[in-house]
């Protein structure tokens, strides 16, 4: 199967100051136009804040599409009860894979995944490699994908919003390497350049099912960075002590913050700070433990 080069449809910075609801009609319009060039579209649908969006959009224009949902099995319990009983009943064509892998596998045989990204940490993808930190979650879901392409042979995949308070996130040209981080797959990925707060203001508005406690410290309100529904990889967005997630899990679930403290959190922490030496992971060392 050869697959055709990534179509961009994209929002420019200066866009970010329309209002709501002309970036919601704008994104009508791309989702309408990109789906007039394809006749077996797919979404790559990872339960996400941004992924719950795409879905809510895709399905108002197309509610037959395809969607294809890689499970990394280790899901916040709130999130895994709204997908059964909300999110999956409005999939007609779901293709719902799993990793291979249960929590206590996943971790006896890679590790807690803390990922703090290069962009955060400074680190380049070098030096990565030499202390040891893991990308497993996304290797494991890559392969699964690649598999559930090659037997859907969609024409055109949908695979999220580009959603960031991050200024740097408007470069274009980071944004075309993001878009070409899919090894050849044709992805068209509407830029909407949204805020965080914008990507929930527009899943209250149009009253699509999401579950708060996944994404906001109900203590504080506070919405926490890492905003995926991997109750474990809430560790990998680290940036500093005070990005918030693991605040989420101390106080929204606390017997996940006492679970994967029986991972070894503490331990993958000391030896992350052993290793570089630097002060975020001693910071989160005295704060967390």
């Amino acid at each position: 199967m050869v697959l055709k080069k990534p179509l961009t449809f994209e929002f420019l910075p200066e866009d970010m100051e329309m209002s709501l609801d002309n970036k919601i009609k704008k994104i009508d319009s791309l989702i309408i136009e990109s789906l007039k060039l394809s006749r077996n579209p797919l979404l790559l649908f990872s339960g996400g804040s941004d992924s719950l969006l795409l879905l809510a959009f895709l399905l108002k224009h197309k509610p037959d599409i395809k969607v294809f949902y890689i499970d990394m099995r280790m899901n916040f319990p709130s999130y895994e009860k709204l997908f059964n009983e909300k999110i999956k009943p409005l999939i007609k064509n779901l293709h719902h894979c799993k990793i291979d892998y249960n929590e206590e596998d996943f971790v006896k045989k890679f590790g807690i995944p803390i990922y703090p990204g290069v962009e955060e940490m400074g680190y380049d993808n070098k030096e990565f490699e030499t202390i040891g930190i893991n990308n497993a979650c996304s290797k494991l879901k890559k392969v699964i994908m690649d598999r559930g392409l090659g037997e859907i042979k969609p024409d055109l995949t949908f695979m999220g919003f580009l959603a960031s308070d991050k200024p740097k996130r408007y470069n274009r040209a980071l944004n075309l390497g993001y878009l070409q981080l899919g090894n050849g797959e044709n992805l068209c990925i509407p830029l909407a350049m949204l805020k965080k707060d914008e990507v929930f203001a527009i899943l209250d508005k149009i009253n699509f099912p999401y579950v708060k406690d996944t994404y906001f410290n109900k203590k504080d309100g506070h919405l926490h960075k890492g905003d995926g529904v991997c109750w474990m990889c809430s560790a990998k967005c680290f940036n500093n002590c005070d990005l918030g997630n693991w605040q989420l899990l101390k106080d929204n679930y606390p017997e996940l913050w006492e679970r994967i403290k029986e991972y070894g959190l503490k331990e993958k922490i000391e030896d992350l700070y052993e290793k570089t030496g630097d002060e975020k992971f001693k910071e989160a060392l005295g704060k967390y433990f």
